[in-house]
C-alpha cells in the first residue's frame, strides 16, 4: 500500500529531518542570488520587473530538459493555449508568484 502523499512529499522535501525543506530553502535562494540583484521593485505595478544594470554576474544555468510535445501538453493548441496564459505571468515576479511560493 502506497503511504500519503503528504507524507511522501514531506520526506522527499526532507521536512522529515530538517527543520526547513529543500523546496524552502531553494527559494530563498534564488531570492537572494538572482531575484534581488536582478531585479527592480516597479511601485507602479507592484512587482519586481527586469533590471539591465545587474549588480552580479549572470549565472550559467543549464538548460531545461527537452519533450516532445503532446508528451507534455497533448496537442500543439493546447501548447500555444498554456503559451498564451502563461505570458501574462512572464517578465515580472509579482504577488501571484509570491504566494505560489509561500503555499
Amino acid at each position: 500500500m502506497l503511504d500519503d502523499f503528504d507524507c511522501l512529499f514531506k520526506e522527499a522535501d526532507q521536512n522529515v529531518s530538517s527543520s526547513y525543506g529543500r523546496i524552502a530553502v531553494h527559494i530563498l535562494y534564488e531570492i537572494n542570488s538572482d531575484i534581488l540583484p536582478n531585479y527592480c521593485y516597479n511601485q507602479s505595478t507592484m512587482r519586481f520587473v527586469p533590471t539591465k544594470r545587474s549588480l552580479v554576474k549572470p549565472r550559467k544555468r543549464d538548460d531545461p530538459p527537452s519533450f516532445f510535445v503532446p508528451d507534455l501538453w497533448g496537442s500543439k493548441a493546447s501548447q500555444s493555449a498554456f503559451q498564451a496564459i502563461n505570458s501574462l505571468y512572464s517578465q515580472f515576479i509579482g504577488t501571484q508568484h509570491f504566494k505560489c511560493m509561500t503555499k
